[in-house]
Order: C-alpha cells, then sequence, then structure tokens
C-alpha cells in the first residue's frame, strides 16, 4: 500500500510522547489512589489538597508533553526539508540501493580524483539552493548521500531544454533535475505537492485532472525520446540503452512495491 510522503513522521508521533503518557497513566493511578484513601479513611485531614508528590507528577507530564511537541515538529520539519531539498524519496532511493547490491558495478567517471569529486559535490548542493554555511546539517546528509547511495536526485533550475542532467563519478551517479523544464514544473513537481497532502485535504477534480494531464504528459515523455532516437542514422546504437532502462526500471519497481508493503 502507498503511503502519504509524511506517514512515517505521523505514525511516529505517539512515539514522541511516550514519556508523558507514562506520566499521565502514574498520575491517573495517583488519583485513584487519593480517591480511594479518602474514601476508606474520610476523617483524613489535607482539605482535599493531593499531596506534593502528585503536584510534581502533573509538572512532569507537563514538562514531558511540552518536549515531546519540540522533538514532534523538528522531526516534521526535518521531513519537510529532505522533501524539498532531497528530490527523491526515500523508499525510492533505499529501492535502488538493495538493487544495486546485486547489479553490475557502473563504469562512467572512474578516473575523477577526491577533489574533482569534492568540487561536484559542492556544485549539486549550490545548484539544489542549499548553503552549507546556513544549512550545515542539510549540506552534510547530502554529501553523504552522494557519496554512499548508488545514485541520487537533487533538484536544480537552468534555462536549457535539458530536463536533467547527471554527473557520473566512481560508479555513482547524480541526477539533476530541471525544474524550469516544463515536463519537471508542470507534472512532476505538482505529483510530489500532490502525493505531499493528505486525501481529505485535496480537491477530487483537481486530483483527477492532475492524474490525466500526468498520464498524457507521460505519453508525449515517450514519443519525444523516440523521436530523439530518430534523429540519429543508425538508432540501433541505443538498443542496448533502452534493454538496460527497462531491465533497472522493472527491478527498481519491483524493490518499490516491497518497501510500500
Amino acid at each position: 500500500m502507498s503511503k502519504y510522503v509524511f506517514q512515517d513522521v505521523l505514525d511516529s508521533i505517539w512515539s514522541h510522547f511516550g514519556d508523558a503518557m507514562l506520566l499521565y497513566q502514574a498520575v491517573g493511578t495517583s488519583m485513584a489512589g487519593i480517591v480511594q484513601e479518602r474514601k476508606t479513611q474520610p476523617d483524613r485531614g489535607g482539605g482535599g489538597v493531593p499531596p506534593l508528590y502528585h503536584h510534581a507528577l502533573n509538572r512532569a507530564v507537563v514538562v514531558a508533553v511540552v518536549g515531546g511537541t519540540g522533538a514532534y515538529f523538528e522531526t516534521l520539519a526535518q521531513a519537510v526539508l529532505e522533501v524539498s531539498h532531497g528530490g527523491a524519496n526515500q523508499a525510492v532511493l533505499d529501492a535502488v540501493a538493495v538493487v544495486d547490491e546485486t547489479s553490475p558495478r557502473g563504469q562512467a567517471g572512474p578516473e575523477l580524483d577526491k577533489e574533482q569529486q569534492n568540487r561536484i559535490i559542492e556544485e549539486i548542493l549550490q545548484d539544489a539552493g542549499i548553503d552549507p554555511e546556513t544549512e550545515p546539517e542539510t549540506a552534510e546528509q547530502m554529501r553523504t548521500q552522494i557519496r554512499e547511495l548508488p545514485m541520487t536526485i537533487v533538484d536544480g533550475g537552468w534555462p536549457g531544454k535539458e530536463m536533467m542532467e547527471i554527473e557520473h563519478f566512481n560508479d555513482k551517479a547524480v541526477v539533476r533535475l530541471n525544474h524550469r523544464h516544463p515536463f519537471i514544473r508542470d507534472v512532476y513537481d505538482a505529483l510530489i505537492k500532490c502525493a505531499g497532502k493528505q486525501p481529505d485535504a485535496q480537491d477530487k477534480e483537481d486530483v483527477l485532472d492532475l492524474v490525466r494531464r500526468a498520464s498524457l504528459a507521460l505519453q508525449v515523455l515517450f514519443l519525444a525520446y523516440a523521436k530523439a532516437e530518430n534523429l540519429h542514422r543508425d538508432p540501433a546504437l541505443f538498443d542496448d540503452l533502452r534493454s538496460y532502462w527497462g531491465l533497472h526500471t522493472a527491478s527498481y519497481m519491483s524493490e518499490l512495491e516491497k518497501h510500500e508493503q
């Protein structure tokens, strides 16, 4: 079953308030004990005022709730940041990484030294709008992702007809999406935005219209690729490319379905 983009964060909400729930239960047990004690000892003094330890429990509940709320919204903010900067859903990257474990190693870009790799990574961060000075944690997270994962998608935008650019180095690939391209801007971004909303927060007709536009755009995408091949005198040169593309698409989709179940 496919998930809402932030479903994992929503599912984790109770884990952030675990301490508060335990303390709240302790308060309930404490109050029940006080009530029972006063029923059995009606002449006991105290004027109905709970003991000091009960006040301490109440304060602890409040502190735990405040702390849990802060931690939850910090987790949610990080998830939003990953969606805005990460380019690809983590489930997709995980699926690709699993398939890559048993796939032939990439052959592109083996000659780049560490300095050249670092320069490319910093350029990728810049194109993605990530400032290492103001967003050091996000920048380092992206650097680690690029270095460790076989493939990564990052955001970018430039004038030109390319939908994407691909950086190859040391058998890895980084896909830079051009968000100024009509397909990325009007279809891909619209789908990402739609996936990031709860179903009941969206208009049914708008969603159906987006699905129709996306289905048409995918047909256009396939035909545009065919046209690009057709411009070459010997399109048979692309036979292996198409085979590898189809093979890896099928493998990634199969693994992604396992992640989504």
